[in-house]
Order: C-alpha cells, then sequence, then structure tokens
C-alpha cells in the first residue's frame, strides 16, 4: 500500500478585517500554475466581454477551493424592485455561498485580497517548528535571532513561489 498526501487546508489570515474566516483547500503545482494562466488571461484581454469572462474563471476555480467562508453581501448599491442585488439575487447582509459568480459583487480589491491570501498560503514554505515570520516572539527555542530567521524564511519563501521565480540564464 502506497502513501497518499492529504490535501491541507489553510485558514487564511487578514490583519485589518477583523472577524473575517476563510477556510480553503490547498493546490497542486499544477493548479497553481493553472491559476497563474488564468490570472495571465484576466491582465491580458481585449475587450471588455473576454475580460468578464477571464475574471469569472478566476474566480469560479478559486471558489471552487473554498472550504468555507463567513462573507456577507455587501450594500446594494442599484437593487432590482424586490431589493435584490441584480447580480446575484442576494440582499445586504445576507451570507454569500462561494461561488464565482457571487465574487463578481465583492469589490475588486476585497476579491484580489482573499485570492492573493491564499495563493501567499499555498505557495510558502512550511515553517519548521520554532520558527515564525512575524515579528513576535519564536515558538520554541532558536540559536539565531529572530530578525535573521524571519529574513531567511522570507527568503526561501519568495525561492519557492512560482510567480516570483527569475528567468533562467541559459548563456
Amino acid at each position: 500500500m502506497g502513501y497518499k498526501n492529504k490535501i491541507r487546508t489553510y485558514t487564511l489570515q487578514f490583519a485589518d478585517r477583523e472577524g473575517l474566516e476563510i477556510v480553503c483547500k490547498g493546490a497542486t503545482t499544477a493548479e497553481i500554475e493553472k491559476m497563474t494562466d488564468l490570472g495571465k488571461a484576466v491582465d491580458t484581454a481585449q475587450d471588455r466581454g473576454s475580460h468578464k469572462l477571464a475574471v469569472l474563471r478566476m474566480y469560479e476555480f478559486f471558489a471552487n477551493k473554498v472550504v468555507s467562508w463567513n462573507i456577507e453581501h455587501s450594500e446594494v448599491s442599484a437593487p432590482d424592485e424586490n431589493g435584490d442585488c441584480p447580480q446575484c439575487g442576494l440582499k445586504e447582509d445576507d451570507p454569500i455561498p462561494a461561488t464565482g459568480q457571487n465574487m463578481l459583487c465583492m469589490e475588486l480589491d476585497f476579491a484580489t485580497e482573499i485570492i492573493t491570501a491564499w495563493i501567499t498560503a499555498v505557495v510558502s514554505v512550511a515553517l519548521p517548528k520554532g520558527l515564525s515570520l512575524s515579528s513576535g516572539a519564536t515558538t520554541g527555542p532558536s540559536s539565531l535571532p529572530q530578525a535573521g530567521i524571519d529574513s531567511l524564511t522570507q527568503r526561501l519563501a519568495e525561492l519557492q513561489n512560482p510567480l516570483k521565480l527569475q528567468e533562467p540564464n541559459f548563456t
């Protein structure tokens, strides 16, 4: 019998969004590459229709990774005759089901922040016990100063992040 790796879940953390709770599944290397391609498609869309479709595909891909979230619908700026959001059919303060279509109701910076937090979580270096990326104390004994540990760990995370890899020089 062989080993089967369990898919990790990540609880996304946001320093300036008190009360926001999002739990997402991890991603394979191929899925991270696909998300990168979806992001490039958004950036290179030639017209409004292809841009909207590219954003929707990216949101749908991400929404399929969401295990749970506690996001409620924001103020509905142009409600229909029933007071519902014309985009998703929800009312202000209704829980938003995690779908790509429903993410279109979110402010762009909020949706982008959520997706970026997920990508950062899944491509980050797993920290050994006793290490921390925060400016606080370590969770165990260490012979290195905290600033050195944080700097080294941050550099390792940057090197592991496929979105930040440098182009190889074959000369």
